[in-house]
This record gives C-alpha cells, sequence and structure tokens, in this order.
C-alpha cells in the first residue's frame, strides 16, 4: 500500500514541475513499429500517433501493390481495386455488391392500389419497371411504376370507384392483385 502511495506523489510531483510522462496505454513506436506491423497500430513517441505517422510499418496490408490508405479492400488482394457499384468498397470484399439499371418500362397496367381514407378512396394504376444488377451475380427486379390515379367519395365501393376509371374487366383483372412479376426491387 505503501509504494503506491509514494508512486502516485512521486507522479504528482512530476506532474506539478510540468514534466510530461509517457501514456503507459500506448506503446513506444520504436519497439513496435516495424516493416511488417499494420500502420494503423497506435503507439506513443512524444505523443500519440501511428505506426504510419512514425513511418515505419507494412503499407500494404494484403500485399496487392495498393497502399492501405489508398486500398478500397485493405484486408483482401485486390490489384485491380474494382468497385462495380462504386460506393468505394471493393467487389472481393462488398456483401452487398449491387448497381441497378432500369432495362424496361412496360406502360401496361399491371396493378391497382386501393388507399382507404376517412371521407375517401384513392385508386392508383400502376405499370411496372424491370431493373437487372450489372455487379455481381446479376439478378433482375421488378418495381411499380405509377401510371396514374384518383379519389372516389365514400361510400362508393373501391370495384365501383375503379369501374368509373377502368373497363370493368380492368379492375377485375388488376383490382388489389399485383400482377407486376417478382422479385420486387428493395430500394
Amino acid at each position: 500500500m505503501r509504494s503506491k502511495f509514494v508512486t502516485g506523489l512521486g507522479i504528482a510531483v512530476l506532474l506539478c514541475l510540468g514534466v510530461s510522462l509517457p501514456a503507459v496505454a500506448q506503446p513506444a513506436c520504436e519497439g513496435v513499429c516495424n516493416p511488417l506491423m499494420d500502420c494503423r497500430m497506435p503507439c506513443y513517441d512524444g505523443g500519440y500517433i501511428t505506426c504510419g505517422e512514425y513511418q515505419s510499418c507494412n503499407a500494404d496490408l494484403d500485399g496487392d501493390g495498393v497502399l492501405w490508405w489508398n486500398d478500397n479492400c485493405p484486408q483482401h488482394y485486390n490489384p485491380a481495386q474494382a468497385d462495380c457499384d462504386g460506393d468505394n468498397i471493393g467487389d472481393t470484399c462488398d456483401s452487398k455488391n449491387e448497381k441497378w439499371v432500369l432495362v424496361s418500362t412496360d406502360y401496361d397496367l399491371c396493378y391497382i392500389d386501393v388507399d382507404d381514407h376517412l371521407l375517401f378512396q384513392t385508386l392508383e394504376a400502376y405499370g411496372k419497371q424491370t431493373y437487372t444488377n450489372v455487379c455481381g451475380s446479376g439478378g433482375t427486379c421488378i418495381r411499380h411504376y405509377f401510371l396514374g390515379g384518383g379519389d372516389c367519395p365514400r361510400p362508393l365501393s373501391s370495384a365501383y370507384c375503379c369501374d368509373q376509371a377502368f373497363p370493368e374487366e380492368v379492375c377485375d383483372m388488376f383490382l388489389k392483385k399485383d400482377l407486376c412479376g417478382t422479385p420486387k426491387c428493395d430500394f
């Protein structure tokens, strides 16, 4: 117990005299930084820095010839630095490598949605747009494309309202039935 008090008192005296003490939490740069060390390793050299600032470290962690601060996937070998979706995460380590491109718009009606409100109903007619993923494994998805809509006062039914806006056979086929296709786009 006495030694802790003496040590604490000695540190307090040094601090009062304006003597700066090295950080205990960070190792000295000289002892930890070397050509095999990650440049982001924190160390102490008269102040808190990293091995990269100390200039003795491995600046290319994955050996692909691209320094880690410029590498879009620093833990995986990817010398081409491919980034299909442009999110600054290299394709090699991008868990969501997606770039959706519109490939077609179908203006034919494929879905009529009804939104109920207190005093009226809103009918919305949709066509479909098809998108394809030009990155990764590809794939396609479908999004609704708004064609038009209108409101009907209550107490008219959505079927009656639809029949006023579209031919009856259209309403029978598309009212609250999504025939646009799947899978649906999640963007």
